[in-house]
């Protein structure tokens, strides 16, 4: 080694620990919530961290080596995470849940409201709930557990993410007043009534990006209708749609995934400013071009064709 040459020893505090408290904070946000609560064991330094993040996931977890079960969160647990969290901002809220969680009839508190309602209307009204994806482990034709999601429970000032999985609903009135959501995911939705998934829509004034997934009715099909003022991308997966009525100017993507449709039935799509149409199903594409030709490609518009 050159005598000139001075050797650089690395520093003994690592890098992560010099943070400031509100930037760590957000990092260990993005784990699953235990595993950002195990990061108060670090040191003194990190011991009360967790008690301010700013997003929450309670996933569900696998037990037993052998057999693929698993566990959701115990409602006593979900309680002492979210009465622990001192700050006044959660951008996202993630849970997979029981089907029971929504009913009052297993709520040990002495209220009305059933879990579910009581951590959502507390993230609503405590902490500015900005974003919300759940889950329920069971579908509820193989639960004894009947529910009913609270009417409005998805409305919220600052409420503009809402996602679903694997739930079932009779109506849309969980969407009511629900003017401030911009994007809505639905996954393996049962949807009960004909026109639940229209009022839904409906419901959602300021809508702006509609994803569905392998929804589905009792019938196993889609009768698709939307109208709407403010959408701009929609994308179908999974889905047999028999019957399909599009009417939206502010449409600028179309994404079909994995489905298909009804030659037998009348279709209409009015979307004069869609420009991307995506789908991995060649008939998909030569009856998206024939509906644009056939209902508002009366003058040129620049538009995009995808196959995938």
């Amino acid at each position: 080694m050159d005598s000139n040459t001075k050797q650089i020893k690395a520093p003994h505090d690592d890098l992560i620990s010099n943070l400031h408290d509100q930037l760590l904070c957000s990092i260990i946000s993005y784990l699953p919530t235990k595993e950002a609560i195990t990061t108060s064991t670090y040191s003194k330094r990190w011991k009360f961290l967790w008690r301010s993040l700013t997003r929450l996931s309670l996933p569900r977890r696998r037990r037993g080596r052998r057999q693929q079960q698993y566990s959701t969160p115990a409602p006593s647990i979900v309680d002492k995470i979210l009465s622990s969290q001192i700050g006044n901002v959660i951008e996202f809220f993630h849970m997979h849940h029981l089907p029971q969680d929504w009913s009052t009839s297993n709520n040990n508190n002495n209220n009305n409201n059933s879990n579910m309602q009581r951590w959502i209307e507390h993230l609503k009204n405590e902490k500015k709930l900005g974003g919300i994806s759940l889950s329920c482990q069971n579908n509820i034709y193989r639960s004894p557990h009947l529910y009913e999601v609270p009417r409005g429970i998805f409305h919220g000032k600052f409420l503009q993410f809402v996602e679903l999985n694997k739930y079932v609903l009779s109506s849309a009135s969980p969407f009511e007043g629900c003017v401030n959501v911009k994007t809505l995911k639905l996954t393996a939705v049962t949807l009960k009534g004909g026109e639940t998934l229209a009022d839904i829509i409906g419901n959602c004034a300021s809508l702006e990006n509609l994803s569905l997934r392998a929804c589905y009715n009792k019938k196993g099909q889609f009768n698709i209708h939307i109208q709407h003022e403010k959408l701009m991308m929609i994308e179908f997966n999974d889905i047999h749609i028999t019957k399909f009525c599009l009417i939206c100017e502010t449409l600028n993507e179309l994404v079909f995934e994995n489905s298909s449709y009804s030659s037998e039935e009348s279709h209409n799509i009015q979307c004069p400013n869609i420009r991307i149409i995506r789908t991995n199903n060649h008939d998909l594409l030569d009856w998206c071009i024939g509906l644009r030709v056939s209902f508002f490609f009366c003058f040129p518009l620049l538009y995009e064709l995808l196959f995938f």
